[in-house]
């Protein structure tokens, strides 16, 4: 199967069916472009609610409308990350570890690609 839309990407999925069996297939498109954009850098630091840094928590950046489209990191000393998204538009941030509850920002890159602060709370 393949799906395709002006602007965008084109999309392969093989499935295999057998006789009168139907699925539902969902693509999440890429938007195509031009020429190539130069990488994104999405910098910014993860900090429990006292401005400590948290260390080696685990940063995870996905596209709101095709999650395939993801990159993850590990934050350093001090809490700070940098982490190349693939593309731009609208991400998901998501920062988590053993001594953290999971936090989640919405953001729109590249606007918002430099010092993203994430508030985390000690889990209990």
């Amino acid at each position: 199967m393949v799906a395709k839309l002006p602007g965008f990407y084109a999309e392969h999925q093989t499935i295999q069916l057998a006789g009168s069996e139907s699925q539902i297939l969902n693509f999440g498109l890429v938007i195509g472009g031009m020429f190539p954009l130069k990488p994104l850098r999405l910098t910014g630091r993860i900090v429990l609610e006292n401005g400590q840094g948290v260390s080696n928590a685990e940063i995870i950046v996905s596209n709101l409308y095709n999650t395939r489209i993801a990159s993850s990191t590990r934050s350093r000393h001090g809490g700070s990350f940098a982490i190349f998204p693939p593309d731009a538009g609208r991400f998901r941030i998501l920062a988590q570890g053993p001594d953290i509850e999971t936090v989640s920002r919405i953001i729109e890159l590249p606007a918002q690609a430099d010092n993203v602060i994430l508030k985390a709370r000690k889990s209990r």
